[in-house]
């Protein structure tokens, strides 16, 4: 993780006019974060069967398109709701 870290700040320092918001030291402790998010996440999904796995995984489509749009202010067209139920609901029928 740190070594990735690292190299998105080499090629990103090389673009014209890059300026840093945050500073460098808040890299290591947001690599931690993201690392020990993903293990215990693996970790406590080894205590259910694949197919809940691959439903819950699959269903995050739907709660990041409401935070960015909460968050972000990205506006979705009504569509890619449909869209994104109709996936879900697919993954569900289908588990």
């Amino acid at each position: 993780e740190y070594f990735f870290s690292y190299l998105e700040r080499v090629h990103i320092a090389k673009e014209a006019g890059f300026q840093r918001v945050a500073p460098l030291k808040a890299y290591p402790l947001l690599t931690l974060c993201l690392f020990a998010s993903s293990s215990l996440c693996n970790m406590s999904l080894s205590f259910i069967n694949f197919p809940t796995k691959v439903v819950f995984r699959s269903c995050k489509l739907v709660p990041t398109m409401i935070i960015a749009t909460i968050v972000n202010k990205r506006i979705f067209a009504s569509y890619e709701y449909v869209c994104a139920l109709a996936i879900c609901a697919g993954l569900v029928l289908f588990a």
